[in-house]
This record gives C-alpha cells, sequence and structure tokens, in this order.
C-alpha cells in the first residue's frame, strides 16, 4: 500500500514542483563547490616564492660575474702594460686596412708565417715589392742592387724577374710565389741576405722544380682559374639554372590554377601528346 501512494504521489507532482527543486539540487552543489579550494591554491604561494627564490639568485650571480669580470679585466690590462711590444709583433697583429698604408704593403715582413687567402689576394692585388733603395751594406760591403730585378739573357734581351723581391724592413731577398704557395720553408721562403754570388743563386733557384710549380700556381690565382673560383662559378651557374626552372614551374602553375586546370595526363613524358596540362605548358615554354 504505502508503495502505491508514493507512486501515487510522483505521478501527481506538477512540472513547477520539479523545477522547484532542480533549482534548489543546483544551489546546493554551487554552494558546496565555493567550500572546496582551488586547484590553483596550491600551487601560487609555492610559484611566487620560487620565482622570487630565482630572481634573487641572478642578481646575485650577476653581480658576482661582474664583479670578476673587472677584476680580470684590470688585471689584465696591468699585464698588457707592463709587456712591451716588439716593432714586429705589432705588424703581425696589424689589419689588412692598416698594412695598405705602409710604404711597401706586400713585403712579407708585414704578414704572419700562415698567410690566409684574402691576404694572398691583397699581395697580389698590390704586386710585388720591388723598392728602388737605397740598401744597406754588410760587413763585406755588399748589398742588394735593383739589377737583380732584371736578367740579360744571351741575346741581349732585358727580361724582369717579376718573382724576385726584397724586403725593406729586414734586408732580405725572397721569392714571391715560393712564399705565398710553397710548401717546403726553404731560404727563397724565409729570404735571404748573403749577396757574395747571388746571381748564381736566382739562376739555380729558378730552374728549380717547387718554384715551377709555385709560378703556375700563382698564374692560375692571377687569371682565377683555381679550385675555389671553378667551384664558385659551377655552384652559381647550378644556382642560375634552378631559379630559372623554379620561376618556370610557377608561372605555369599560376596560370593552370587561373583557369581551374588539372596537372596530370595520362603519360609524363614531354614527347608524349597525352601528358597533361602541365607537361604541355613546360614544353611550349621550352
Amino acid at each position: 500500500m504505502n508503495n502505491k501512494k508514493k507512486e501515487e504521489e510522483k505521478s501527481l507532482t506538477s512540472g513547477f514542483r520539479k523545477r522547484k527543486n532542480k533549482e534548489i539540487a543546483n544551489e546546493s552543489f554551487a554552494k558546496q563547490l565555493l567550500k572546496i579550494p582551488r586547484l590553483t591554491s596550491f600551487f601560487a604561494s609555492t610559484s611566487n616564492t620560487v620565482q622570487l627564490e630565482n630572481i634573487n639568485r641572478m642578481l646575485d650571480e650577476s653581480a658576482n660575474t661582474t664583479e670578476k669580470y673587472s677584476e680580470i679585466e684590470i688585471s689584465n690590462m696591468s699585464n698588457i702594460a707592463k709587456v712591451p711590444l716588439k716593432k714586429a709583433e705589432v705588424k703581425n697583429i696589424c689589419d689588412l686596412s692598416e698594412i695598405i698604408c705602409e710604404q711597401y704593403p706586400s713585403d712579407f715582413a708585414n704578414f704572419k708565417d700562415v698567410i690566409k687567402v684574402e691576404e694572398k689576394q691583397f699581395i697580389l692585388s698590390v704586386g710585388p715589392c720591388l723598392p728602388e733603395g737605397p740598401f744597406p751594406k754588410d760587413d763585406r760591403n755588399r748589398s742588394f742592387s735593383i739589377n737583380y730585378y732584371k736578367k740579360v739573357t744571351k741575346s741581349g734581351i732585358s727580361i724582369e724577374n717579376t718573382w724576385l723581391c726584397y724586403s725593406p724592413n729586414k734586408n732580405l731577398v725572397y721569392c714571391q710565389p715560393c712564399w705565398l704557395f710553397s710548401k717546403k720553408n726553404s731560404g727563397w721562403v724565409r729570404g735571404i741576405n748573403d749577396w757574395q754570388g747571388l746571381s748564381k743563386k736566382i739562376k739555380k733557384h729558378e730552374i728549380s722544380e717547387v718554384h715551377i710549380n709555385t709560378c703556375f700556381i700563382l698564374k692560375q690565382w692571377k687569371e682565377e682559374k683555381t679550385i675555389d673560383t671553378m667551384l664558385l662559378d659551377n655552384i652559381q651557374k647550378e644556382q642560375t639554372f634552378w631559379a630559372k626552372v623554379l620561376e618556370r614551374l610557377t608561372k605555369i602553375t599560376l596560370k593552370l590554377a587561373r583557369n581551374c586546370s588539372s596537372f596530370r595526363g595520362q603519360n609524363g613524358s614531354l614527347e608524349d601528346i597525352y601528358n597533361g596540362n602541365l607537361g604541355k605548358r613546360n614544353s611550349i615554354e621550352n
């Protein structure tokens, strides 16, 4: 009997009453949610403290680094002031913009033992070091002469020794091609100041295998036929070719897109008449 009464009461409950009961249940659920702490509250305080600690630590480290750097800089400056620099050391740390202001910028005394590619190009563009004197004399009253810059053949023709150079800073005569391109550290690379029998030494050196090879390399450099230059030319040609290919394909794509035409065809060969719009356009562009 009781179950029947409950079922009758449920069936007799109006729609308004049902909506009211639902509103009451929602309000009670919302109040319970407000009592529960949010998830972010568990992390807010700790994250703020961690951020403050990180900021303070970074500030302390930067201050310590600045102090250490200033101490090192001051100590280095004091050490530099104590060590005197020789004239040769000053020349070695000069760049090309300072060397070009020298009276003889291509003098090998202005450069280090290992010469860079751009320095070699600079030396070749300036030309050989050929001062006209006066030249200092040694203990035996011998010295270099401008007559060594030229040689006279058996037929009486005067020819310039384009490879022979003289360093006024070191009072040495040297071979420019061997100095720039030879791997052997010979006397003509380091320089010679023994003026006795210099003509015979010049004749002996210019027929040596090392000298002939370095003169050939020097000629290639002047004609810009080095491996680096040839590779660069090939790379530039490849870039130009593929840039034109990409430009042509882009133009074809835009034309087909304007006409809402498809690319595909029954065959991808350019020689086939059923190769599609892309193949036809490409053959026309060619």
